[in-house]
């Protein structure tokens, strides 16, 4: 999906508005989902709330950061942090990694 949108015309402003939006909803699915489910334990919920600091930092930075960058620097961005996250998630790297 952050493919699809980044490939096309939109303006950056309107890609990132459009994948907050869609991963805002996701993660609200998907978190009911689990909790329905009876998969939220105590320790991933003690994981979750741990990485919402790191993750509200990154939030926070991306949002004072965006006005200062082009369309063209923004898409570049975004594909370089899609491309890391499909190499970092690669299995062949798992056992590097610890997983």
């Amino acid at each position: 999906l952050i493919l699809f949108y980044l490939s096309g015309g939109g303006s950056a402003q309107a890609v990132r508005s459009n994948l907050i939006v869609f991963f805002a909803t996701l993660t609200m699915e998907t978190g009911l989902s689990l909790w329905g489910a009876g998969l939220v334990t105590k320790a991933n919920g003690l994981l979750a709330l741990t990485l919402i600091a790191p993750f509200s930092l990154g939030a926070w930075l991306g949002t004072r950061a965006f006005p200062y960058a082009s369309d063209q620097t923004y898409r570049r961005l975004a594909f370089a942090l899609v491309a890391g996250v499909a190499i970092i998630s690669l299995p062949a790297l798992d056992p590097l990694l610890g997983r």
